[in-house]
Order: structure tokens, then sequence, then C-alpha cells
């Protein structure tokens, strides 16, 4: 699928266009003469992150009159880990699950055993689900 962007003051604007759109929709469109301000626009693929305080940014980065959609993985500040945090905690499951920081995430007094099940809290244990 060939996408294209229109640059202003080298900045990507608005979102990625197929370049049919371009050619149905602007009067003498051609990609090669840039002449209503469209670049090609490449994307990449977004990295798969397993730790929960990093965090993926979206880049646009101008190189050799193409744009390139990329992405940047960084550690999270102390304070976006907080409010991680903090809006995980307040989302508990239920009343005997404990909230494991490290990995940002509840973890019930019992592993869930292989297969389905959903757990019951009366009982603090497994049950298996009956779909």
């Amino acid at each position: 699928m060939n996408l294209y962007i229109k640059l202003e003051n080298n900045i990507p604007i608005g979102y990625p266009t197929m370049i049919e759109n371009l050619i149905n929709s602007l009067s003498g469109f051609n990609p090669d003469t840039n002449n209503y301000g469209y670049v090609k626009f490449n994307k990449c693929p977004v990295p798969i992150v397993e730790e929960p305080y990093l965090q993926v940014e979206l880049i646009h980065t101008v190189y050799n009159n193409e744009c390139y959609e990329m992405y940047k993985v960084r550690t999270m500040t102390q304070q976006e880990k907080n409010d991680k945090i903090a809006s995980m905690q307040s989302l508990k499951p239920y009343a005997s699950w404990i909230f494991d920081e490290p990995s940002c995430r509840w973890i019930p007094p019992t592993p869930m055993p292989d297969g389905k099940y959903r757990w019951n809290e009366e009982t603090v244990s497994w049950i298996p689900d009956e779909i």
C-alpha cells in the first residue's frame, strides 16, 4: 500500500493517505514532483514491550523527502511510574489479590491452573469456567 502524508515546514500534518485517494481528489497530483507537499509515508512495526515501566513513543522522522513512522522506547519517569501504579492499584479485581509492583500486576493467592477457569472470591480459589 503506497501511503503519502502532507508536510508543512518539514512536519507531518494530518494522517497518511493512499496515493489513489490523492490522485482522485487533487487535480494534477504528481508524487514525483511533490506539487501538493505530500511525501511517501513509511510505517515501521510497533515494538512489543514486555516491561511494565517502559513507554513506547511514536516519532515521525523526515529523511530524503520521505516520512518514517518510528518508535522510541524509553524508561518511564518516576512520576509516570507512580501514576501507573496508582491507576493499577485503583483497579483491584478481588480483595484477596495482591499487587506486585515490579510486574505492575495483580497476583491471585494461587496461580490459575491450565485451562479455562474463573476466580471465586468466596472460596478464594479457581473454579472451572463452564461455558
